[in-house]
């Protein structure tokens, strides 16, 4: 992990001195056209999300074709614009956002239950829009919900454990959360609109990164302490602090082959991915 750090810091300092790109691209992964979200599993499998026809996608590592879960409805295998996905290795977490839910997959997408909240009369524990699912090191699910512009926290039985972006040190609430990422220490990092949001892992707020992605962000992964933030033209690059900021151009990212507009970002084994429309993009660093 510290080598990853070291590297980064390194092509960093590339990235000062000559404006050469901050990746190396190492591989293509054709994907759904309109694909909003990804994720990966630690065994290859890639799963995307398509709110525009209502399904989400499994890729796998081998050469088997691509297994889809969904369509409209509102069953329990099911979605209305499935917003967000997330796995813990065994499960995956799909926010099916127009049916008030979060659906609880197994990693080949077979439906195993679902968490409505919308109608409970205990209030903390309520969502309505659920536009970012995130699970933690214990197996804790966090849900961004857009209709009351807070996180809350779920054990693995689905009850109630806390709720963040009440009472923020500088504002009631978050403005504009758009999505949800949970570090190797289970530190929360919530995008509000173009800022970040950072929690402890007990969901006390920590401090917020003002400005730091670009705007019209839309998505945000963490990694060894560096964020990466996209919006469609943009990817952003800096250190959980705030202290290093780098925003590279789409059109910089591939040079030889433009990318299409940009719809999400993660980090994976130390590598980015960047989705594209129609693909999964793979970086490396240079490491000369």
């Amino acid at each position: 992990m510290a080598a990853h750090v070291a590297l980064i810091l390194t092509v960093l300092s590339l990235i000062q001195a000559s404006g050469q790109p901050l990746l190396i691209e190492r591989e293509r992964i054709p994907v759904h056209r309109n694909a909003s979200r990804l994720e990966r599993d630690g065994s290859g499998r890639w799963y995307v999300c398509v709110p525009s026809v209502h399904i989400v996608v499994m890729y796998p590592p081998s050469k088997k074709g691509p297994v889809t879960a969904g369509g409209y409805g509102w069953t329990l295998s099911a979605f209305d614009r499935p917003s967000s996905i997330a796995t813990d290795g065994l499960n995956v977490f799909v926010a099916d956002e127009g049916n008030h839910r979060v659906v609880r997959l197994d990693k080949d997408l077979r439906p195993i239950s679902a968490l409505s909240t919308r109608d409970t009369s205990y209030a903390p524990a309520r969502f309505g829009f659920p536009k970012g699912v995130a699970v933690n090191s214990r197996g804790q699910l966090a849900i961004l919900d857009a209709e009351g512009r807070q996180v809350i926290v779920f054990n693995t039985d689905g009850r109630y454990i806390t709720r963040l972006g009440q009472d923020l040190p500088d504002r009631k609430q978050f403005a504009d959360p758009r999505d949800l990422a949970i570090d190797e220490q289970d530190k929360f990092y919530v995008l509000d609109g173009w800022d970040v949001r950072r929690f402890d892992e007990f969901g006390n707020a920590i401090g917020s990164l003002e400005a730091i992605g670009p705007t019209e962000s839309l998505g945000l992964s963490v990694f060894a302490g560096w964020l990466a933030i996209v919006s469609a033209d943009t990817l952003v690059v800096s250190d959980t602090e705030g202290r290093l900021r780098h925003a590279i151009p789409r059109g910089v990212l591939s040079p030889g082959s433009p990318l299409s507009p940009l719809a999400d970002v993660g980090w994976y084994d130390g590598s980015l991915a960047l989705l594209a429309d129609g693909m999964i993009v793979l970086y490396e660093f240079d490491e000369q």
